[in-house]
């Protein structure tokens, strides 16, 4: 495993991991340490950001513990034809590296933990078969579909918590957007990392047309109801999609039931930006595409943090303590026991039968 570590970071120096005879464009340098001194650099002056490994025989420590959970997790990759394990190992560390944040790359080894952590997490756990919870008069006649699945190797986290609205009678779905998550203790309290939000695969217009989708679009629009806000300003929270709201009000009550107090919201990814960086310097359109891609990093940091912020303006038992950047480079949301009703009928109905549901499971369950 070494071998192919040291492999991994010598290419990624040169922007290109080697995986399976296809070149991908990652990009990162390293330097080991060894008594605080400088024993090996990597670098190539087009990668943003730097791995600092300062106690590298603790760091290939925590290195073979992750690989190893995560073989015997089996998270789906591609199949590969050339060293078939190799190949699989570099995918899975390559990817690791893909998904770490900036203080990630600065400190490896507390990151190694916090991915170990997660891959060993259980809190959502009797989501892993999928549950059904009746809603109430709004959203009457429907059913609330909540299912904890895993991820592939390459998107941020191990697991997904995805969601959905039933109709009882004509079983019709609307599909929710999911989140993805990781869940670790610290400090002996649990704290929730998300990295994304995202929408559930594209269907055919038609497939939209039906008279619950239709019915649950108008539901969806009343979230806005009792909002108050300026509708002026740039970073307006309106402009936000009201089923990713939704749902993230789905995930919170499901937070709060399981006594999990604090948020961390990851905002950024440096190699997946720099990734698409190095896709456009070798094309003819490079300033295009730059722009392009600046544009999206963008607009997913803004959309992502105007959608909590939303949230935020209708649930008092929620609060931003600080943006990113102010002291780390998370969004932190600190979770309050839900003693304040939400400012709207919507999102207060399905958080009280997610806190009534959790109640139940817990009386039943133990």
């Amino acid at each position: 495993m070494k071998e192919i570590f040291y492999e991994i970071i010598e290419e990624a120096s040169r922007g290109k991991i080697i995986i399976d005879g296809e070149e991908w464009p990652i990009g990162f340098n390293t330097i080991i340490m060894e008594n605080n001194k400088e024993r090996k650099r990597y670098e190539s002056e087009k990668n943003i950001t730097t791995l600092i490994i300062k106690r590298e025989e603790e760091f290939l420590e925590l290195l073979d513990e992750y690989l190893k959970l995560e073989n015997k997790l089996s998270r789906k990759i591609p199949s590969f034809y050339t060293e078939p394990e190799k190949s699989k190992t570099k995918w899975i560390l390559s990817y690791l590296f893909v998904n770490a944040t900036t203080e990630d790359f600065i400190n490896p080894n507390e990151f190694l933990r916090k991915k170990i952590d997660f891959l060993k997490d259980n809190s959502l756990k009797k989501f892993n078969q999928e549950q059904t919870i009746p809603m109430g008069e709004i959203l009457k006649n429907s059913n609330l579909q909540i299912k904890n699945e895993q991820c592939a190797i390459s998107m941020e986290t191990p697991f997904k918590l995805t969601m959905s609205l039933q109709d009882k009678e004509t079983e019709e779905k609307y599909d929710l957007p999911s989140i993805y998550y990781g869940i670790r203790e610290e400090n002996g309290k649990k704290i929730c990392y998300i990295y994304s939000m995202l929408s559930p695969i594209n269907k055919s217009k038609e497939e939209y047309k039906t008279k619950y989708q239709s019915k649950m679009n108008r539901i969806m629009y009343k979230i806005n109801a009792n909002l108050e806000t300026d509708e002026t300003s740039v970073e307006n929270i309106k402009d936000v999609s009201m089923p990713f709201v939704f749902s993230l009000n789905v995930f919170i009550s499901i937070l709060q039931a399981e006594h999990i107090e604090t948020i961390k919201v990851v905002p950024y990814l440096p190699l997946r930006y720099l990734s698409r960086e190095l896709m456009a310097e070798e094309s003819l359109k490079k300033e295009e595409l730059q722009n392009r891609n600046q544009k999206i990093q963008e607009n997913l940091t803004n959309k992502l943090i105007r959608t909590f912020r939303r949230l935020e303006a209708q649930n008092k038992n929620m609060k931003i303590e600080l943006y990113p950047y102010e002291m780390d480079e998370y969004l932190t949301i600190r979770l309050e026991k839900k003693r304040k009703e939400l400012d709207n009928m919507i999102l207060e109905e399905t958080s009280n039968k997610i806190m009534e549901e959790s109640r139940n499971s817990h009386e039943l369950y133990g």
